[in-house]
């Protein structure tokens, strides 16, 4: 996203080096799905040219790693739109396809402050399933004694908005969400 590759830009990487951290986490992004933190580092580093490793610092690396690991900011609106349905009386709950190592992150950064307004969800990291497969959807329904028919489902992925509507679930694409405010 836009805020991870700023962050990014500013550490003002050669080109072939960018190319190998982006190769390298390509590479490695299935093994560090549902690892802790310290453990995806590790693999991330070990993963890397001797080269790579010369060039750079253990901090200098390790920076790396976070401003990639680094989840989307959410837009400037959120905090007040979950605020908004919240005190209108709306169950807000998440479902999330976030590595284990990005919510370590997260929690360490104390990112989304936003998530007070949630009464809970499902990280895929946690369950070891991701969206888009609907068994992920599946045990947020039963965990949460959800009737498909009343939900909202929102997310910046079409895909994923048409597993929720499989289900039976509304749902409305993220690049929209400025429309559920009304």
């Amino acid at each position: 996203d836009s805020h991870a590759k700023e962050k990014f830009n500013a550490l003002h990487l050669p080109e072939e080096d960018v190319f190998e951290i982006r190769e390298t986490l390509n590479a490695i992004n299935s093994d560090i799905e549902y690892i802790p933190y310290k453990d995806a580092l590790i693999k991330f580093y070990k993963s890397l040219s001797d080269e790579f490793r010369k060039k750079y610092t253990h901090k200098q690396i390790q920076k790396i790693f976070d401003i990639q690991m680094d989840c989307k900011i959410p837009s400037s609106y959120t905090d007040s739109l979950l605020k908004g349905l919240k005190n209108k009386g709306y169950k807000l709950l998440y479902l999330t396809n976030r590595k284990k190592c990005a919510q370590e992150l997260i929690d360490k950064q104390g990112l989304f402050k936003f998530t007070k307004y949630f009464e809970g969800g499902i990280i895929s990291a946690d369950v070891g399933i991701r969206k888009p497969n609907p068994e992920i959807w599946k045990m947020l329904i039963e965990k949460y004694s959800l009737n498909p028919e009343e939900c909202l489902f929102v997310d910046d992925k079409e895909k994923n908005c048409l597993v929720a509507k499989s289900l039976g679930m509304h749902y409305e694409i993220f690049d929209r969400v400025k429309s559920v405010q009304k």
